[in-house]
């Protein structure tokens, strides 16, 4: 059986995503840390793409690349056909931490960033709802974060990045703090509220992990890199059908992409 492709499949969807030669380099002179070295690929409108690599490949820089919080030190990130040179309202960033405001409640906290866009609070309140029993809070509409559980607060944090409806979703490691059960609940509700059947357009979603199965489970397509500095290894086509369901990890097919996954971060090891 083939290995899993390392090519990046031609498609003729528009470029949501372009990351061109990208390098970069903290500090200067003998204290300088290069953490990218020419860094490379396209993400299509509508994709979900996940980033996997040892600690400190400089998975989560390329992410805040993207969102606009750093910048190359060469090399370009284009967002829609345009150069990344800020934070815009087309990205939504989702952390690993809660982020959380916590003299809101949960309703408060999914609908700041309507609030921030001017949403009528009717409207805003109905959009926030949707999204809190999306995933499964309703009822804990007034309760504030320190109410909550570890998972439930990453549920809301779940709401508050999807109820803002930026065109593209940065997620740095946001199912890392939480319990394998609820790791897996929650990545079935990011999967079910992005593969929306109603036939409205898809976001672009870019996922930071650690999770050799949540890459695999999740993505359309996995970009490997390499310790650091950081390089594109290799990026891998995930062929499984959407929507996904839990039985799929059960599968020998799934399993051997997990397993090449696995191979390929453990031949880093001694590098």
């Amino acid at each position: 059986m083939p290995s899993p492709s390392s090519e990046a499949v031609h498609r003729s969807a528009k470029r949501d995503i372009v990351v061109d030669r990208v390098h970069k380099v903290f500090g200067a002179g003998e204290s300088a840390t290069t953490a990218l070295d020419g860094i490379s690929f396209q993400i299509e409108d509508g994709e979900f793409i996940s980033l996997i690599g040892p600690s400190g490949c400089g998975k989560t820089t390329l992410l805040y690349m993207i969102a606009g919080f750093h910048t190359p030190s060469a090399g370009e990130v284009l967002v829609s056909g345009q150069p990344v040179t800020s934070p815009g309202a087309d990205r939504g960033m989702m952390f690993q931490e809660y982020c959380l405001f916590p003299w809101l409640t949960v309703q408060g906290n999914v609908e700041f960033g309507l609030r921030i866009k001017g949403i009528a609070k009717s409207e805003r309140h109905e959009i926030a709802n949707s999204h809190i029993r999306r995933v499964g809070l309703d009822g804990f509409q007034n309760r504030y974060p320190h109410q909550l559980s570890g998972g439930m607060k990453q549920r809301c944090a779940l709401a508050r990045c999807f109820a803002n409806d930026a065109n593209i979703l940065l997620l740095d490691e946001p199912l890392g703090a939480v319990d394998a059960m609820t790791r897996e609940e929650l990545q079935d509700e990011i999967q079910d509220i992005w593969w929306d059947d109603d036939n409205r357009r898809r976001k672009t979603v870019v996922n930071v992990t650690h999770s050799i199965d949540e890459s695999v489970y999740l993505s359309d397509r996995i970009i490997v890199m390499s310790p650091r500095p950081g390089r594109v290894r290799e990026i891998i086509e995930i062929p499984f059908e959407r929507p996904r369901r839990p039985e799929l990890r059960f599968e020998p097919e799934y399993q051997r992409f997990v397993a090449y996954v696995h191979d390929l971060l453990k031949s880093f090891k001694g590098h």
